[in-house]
């Protein structure tokens, strides 16, 4: 059967970049380090309604990023989120910030 291209189709993965907040400045990264002049990130609520509208539409996997994702404080209630609605969930992250006390997210 061929595809209706008049369509796009639904998309598969969405890429969430929480901030652009990281505590490396790694020379082949194409993160802003002059965090101020992007404006605000956008809070806990909104990235619940994106995370959720593009799980509406059809994506099933989700990628947390940045910057460095773990300096969100709502890391967690975003992943928790996420798997609540049935995303497959991924960290993309150096690991710095991630601590005994911040554990595995479930």
């Amino acid at each position: 059967m061929a595809r209706d291209h008049s369509h796009p189709s639904a998309p598969l993965w969405l890429l969430a970049e929480l901030t652009y907040r990281c505590p490396l400045h790694c020379a082949f990264c194409y993160n802003p380090v002059d965090y101020a002049r992007h404006g605000a990130e956008l809070d806990t609520d909104t990235w619940i309604e994106v995370i959720s509208a593009a799980r509406e539409l059809g994506a099933a996997q989700i990628g947390f990023s940045g910057g460095e994702p773990l300096q969100r404080d709502d890391l967690e209630a975003l992943v928790e989120h996420a798997r609540a609605i049935g995303f497959y969930t991924n960290l993309i992250t150096s690991g710095i910030g991630l601590t005994a006390a911040r554990g595995v997210v479930a």
